[in-house]
């Protein structure tokens, strides 16, 4: 196992089995607890079975704190890749355009999918199967704001969306006018995980 990159919350290693069999480990900090895991899990399955876009195989994973590592976690396919910048000036006019034409089309395979709701995609329990739920949005996270009380999604139209973005946001002023502002209270169990993610 050796490190691959850090990110804002995540963390990847590559990881070579004793058959040259190449993976990515990625563990997670609790930002969103239970739920970014289980919708990044839910989107990657979604994407490899309804656009070409080449994703990872997605071969385990876990989406509570409650293991020995003590953070979520995601076992994935490592795809053949090279980061462009990296290969850039050895790239051809016509190699560079072809990239950019087939990201083009990427673009344009996401744009037609279509969802009745504004939210994120989990599985429904026991199943394969996915459905909508509460979106998982930077502006939502972080362990100070999952006790506010405002509807999380999904959202059915544009007006409930925008209105949770000033409840959260009315929490958060009326936390700070308090003086307890990104007061971190230790919760005793993880986050309510609804059978229908409402």
């Amino acid at each position: 196992m050796a490190f691959l990159s850090r990110r804002a919350w995540n963390q990847g290693y590559d990881i070579v089995d004793n058959h040259e069999h190449e993976f990515i480990f990625r563990v997670s900090l609790p930002v969103y607890p239970w739920y970014k895991t289980e919708a990044d899990v839910a989107t990657i399955v979604f994407v490899r079975e309804n656009t070409t876009i080449p994703v990872p195989t997605v071969y385990a994973f876990d989406s509570s704190a409650d293991n020995v590592l003590g953070y979520e976690w995601i076992l994935m396919e490592r795809l053949p890749s090279e980061a462009y910048g990296n290969i850039v000036d050895r790239l051809s006019l016509g190699d560079r355009v072809d990239v950019a034409e087939r990201i083009a089309d990427w673009v344009d395979q996401l744009s037609c999918l279509r969802f009745n709701s504004i939210c994120s995609l989990y599985f429904v329990p026991n199943t394969r199967e996915l459905q909508n739920g509460r979106p998982v949005i930077q502006q939502f996270m972080g362990d100070w704001r999952h006790e506010y009380h405002h509807l999380r999604g999904p959202f059915h139209d544009l007006h409930s969306y925008l209105r949770s973005f000033m409840d959260c946001y009315g929490s958060e002023v009326y936390a700070a006018a308090q003086g307890c502002y990104r007061c971190h209270r230790r919760r005793d169990s993880e986050p309510e995980k609804e059978g229908s993610h409402q």
